[in-house]
């Protein structure tokens, strides 16, 4: 039997979400599970909008493979749609992704960077046009904050995001009225940081979404879809604090701010179980999940560990003999075996998708192994890749004269080029002359750091070279 209890709020101005499309908004860990039902499963034809994650024009290499791959919308008709220039992103062709698109996702990073390009052009008034035709947007981290009216964390002058109110970056989207959304509460320690803003700005409806939660927004009603809490800033008084919880399957009226919470069952812990390490050996290995995405899998004293390429090593938890979970994230491991109950691949379960990998054996299984544990010895220890420092160098010059040579690059490093080239060109050009190039250090995803000095101001490079010295990804930004 379900219950229903109300909580009742003063009637305030009202939120509004879209009349007839929909909104997937989660606190940082992205929910494509409704976001792909709501945009037409199979059928949907999505763009994804990384413009908050890119840094500088090169970080579009270093992206995930959304479209392809391992990538969440690999399985239907994708695109990836990115600008700084208002210019163009107020353009008929930049937009025209957008005219039969039944889905956008906003990327996490930082939400300024979204209201710099799109505020005010013609890519805005397309994704209302998308919601008016009944198509959703989504986003999680800064894909979540920008879709309110009012954007807290908006600073990029200085880039702190810890700064809740920045004027003149205050302004998001308004896909959804008279609300502001903040997100990572649990994760981040947040749970009081609205506090400031609805006290200058008490006509809001605050949202603080824990890092795992997602909300559904439709009309005037936002339903939450868990698995973790939405906390609601409502102007009232809830036992000593400003804002109460709402969990899986509970509802909000938007504008007359009352909830209907259902009945929750008591939530069920992973049960954690010891398996003996013999057992858990069967299961170590490389498992290849994408091209060059590699998941390595060992057994450190009585522990099974788990390590994805770039990422740093997590340990894993049995519940059953080919079961495992992660705690830091809410994550399961799957393990398959052939009919001789030999391991021979691996499933990733998360955020409502799962991602099946690949073991490797023999020679293969050898070389990728040999390169990861290099990997780890070179971040270890610290030092560069050789001809890292002369790629950067030569990066640059070529980039300056507006001739790049491709075939030092992968394929994918060498597309993202020649799209940005003449941006590219204009930085190098106004940066100046190179004075020195000064190695760093080794990142933990192994890309090496410099810091590169030119005549009208200094900068930060990463950069990551494939085995044979062809750039593969490199970042830059101002210090």
């Amino acid at each position: 039997m379900v219950t229903f209890a109300i909580v009742w709020s003063a009637v305030a101005a009202p939120s509004h979400g879209p009349a007839k499309g929909y909104l997937v908004i989660t606190g940082g860990a992205p929910d494509y599970k409704h976001f792909l039902a709501l945009a037409g499963g199979s059928n949907a034809r999505i763009v994804v909008i990384p413009t908050a994650a890119i840094t500088s024009p090169d970080v579009l290499a270093n992206l995930p493979p959304y479209c392809s791959g391992m990538g969440p919308f690999a399985a239907v008709h994708c695109a990836v749609l990115h600008t700084t220039d208002r210019k163009v992103a107020d353009s008929a062709d930049f937009v025209a992704p957008l005219k039969d698109a039944t889905g956008v996702w906003l990327e996490g990073g930082r939400h300024w960077r979204l209201a710099d390009a799109y505020l005010g052009t013609l890519t805005l008034k397309e994704l209302f046009n998308l919601l008016d035709r009944g198509g959703v947007i989504g986003g999680g981290s800064a894909g979540a904050t920008i879709q309110g009216s009012y954007m807290v964390r908006g600073s990029s002058n200085p880039d702190d995001n810890t700064i809740m109110m920045a004027p003149g970056h205050e302004t998001g989207f308004g896909l959804f009225t008279n609300v502001t959304i903040d997100q990572h509460v649990d994760a981040r320690g947040r749970e009081n940081d609205l506090a400031p803003v609805m006290k200058a700005h008490p006509e809001l409806l605050g949202l603080g979404l824990d890092q795992s939660t997602s909300i559904t927004v439709h009309g005037d009603v936002m339903t939450v879809n868990g698995p973790g809490r939405v906390a609601v800033w409502d102007g009232k008084d809830h036992d000593g604090k400003r804002y109460y919880h709402l969990r899986t399957g509970d509802t909000l009226n938007t504008v007359t701010r009352v909830a209907m919470v259902v009945e929750h069952p008591q939530e069920t812990a992973r049960k954690e179980v010891t398996l003996p390490k013999e057992t858990l050996a069967q299961y170590a290995g490389v498992y290849e999940m994408a091209p060059r995405v590699y998941m390595t899998v060992a057994v450190e004293g009585e522990q099974l560990t788990t390590q994805l390429t770039g990422q740093p090593k997590l340990p894993v938890f049995a519940e059953a003999d080919g079961k495992f979970f992660l705690k830091v994230v809410d994550a399961q491991l799957e393990f398959g075996k052939d009919g001789d109950g030999k391991v021979t691949s691996l499933t990733l379960h998360q955020n409502g998708a799962d991602h099946v990998g690949k073991r490797l054996e023999g020679a293969e299984a050898k070389r990728v192994a040999d390169e990861v544990a290099a990997l780890a010895q070179r971040v270890k220890d610290q030092k560069p890749q050789p001809g890292s420092e002369a790629a950067i160098r030569r990066d640059i010059e070529e980039l300056r004269a507006g001739e790049p040579k491709y075939d030092q690059m992968t394929p994918g490093m060498a597309d993202v080029t020649r799209q940005q080239l003449p941006q590219l060109k204009a930085t190098m050009a106004k940066l100046g002359a190179l004075q020195s190039v000064t190695f760093k250090s080794v990142g933990p995803g192994g890309m090496d750091v410099y810091e590169v000095k030119f005549e009208n101001g200094s900068t930060e490079w990463r950069i990551a070279l494939t085995p044979d010295g062809k750039i593969a990804g490199v970042l830059f930004r101002p210090l």
